[in-house]
């Protein structure tokens, strides 16, 4: 079996199964051989005849659903695999970029501060742009769960604890009212 799936140079690297051993409708005589690369478009699925090691049977990646291959194109790129040193070289500028952003932030937020604050900027006040950023927040929520969970936990933290503590309240900026945008 080895000396059939070398001849064919799958991309590497390639597992090669025996027949299964359990009985009943999914049992199988025959011998696979897979091909486990990284790079998800190129991996291939051989079935092979146990008695003459012949290829009876083959299953590629355009042989998958369309959803299989989306989710595969996107994992290898995700993973760096789909276009070799670009798409490496892309991650990389991607990860660049988030560092920056969160040290630019941090930076920007020390300077801008006021002194004895957190610095957390004022409740918008009632209009349409606070409900809008509301309702993108509970959206953000119930799409990404963890972060609803951390966002309610932190509500109920500031709601039932941090706001009865008074030096807590003046550091996280609770005390003052919502700033109100007159028109000029």
């Amino acid at each position: 079996m080895a000396a059939t799936v070398r001849a064919l140079d799958l991309p590497p690297p390639v597992l090669i199964a025996p027949p299964s051993s359990q009985k009943g409708r999914n049992a199988s005589p025959d011998w696979t051989a897979r091909s486990d690369t990284p790079n998800r478009p190129q991996r291939v699925t051989l079935t092979l005849d146990p008695v003459s090691a012949e290829v009876i049977g083959r299953e590629g990646f355009s042989a998958k659903h369309p959803i299989d291959k989306v989710i595969g194109y996107g994992i290898a790129a995700h993973e760096g695999q789909l276009f070799g040193w670009v798409n490496q070289l892309l991650g990389v500028l991607a990860a660049l970029g988030l560092i920056t952003l969160s040290v630019s932030g941090l930076v920007i937020w020390w300077r801008r501060r006021p002194e004895g604050q957190l610095g957390a900027p004022p409740a918008l006040p009632e209009s349409r742009i606070a409900m809008g950023l509301g309702l993108l927040i509970v959206l953000f929520g119930v799409l990404l769960p963890v972060l609803g969970i951390s966002m309610i936990a932190i509500a109920l933290i500031e709601r039932f604890a941090l706001r009865h503590i008074p030096g807590v309240r003046r550091w996280l900026g609770l005390d003052h009212n919502p700033v109100s945008f007159q028109k000029p």
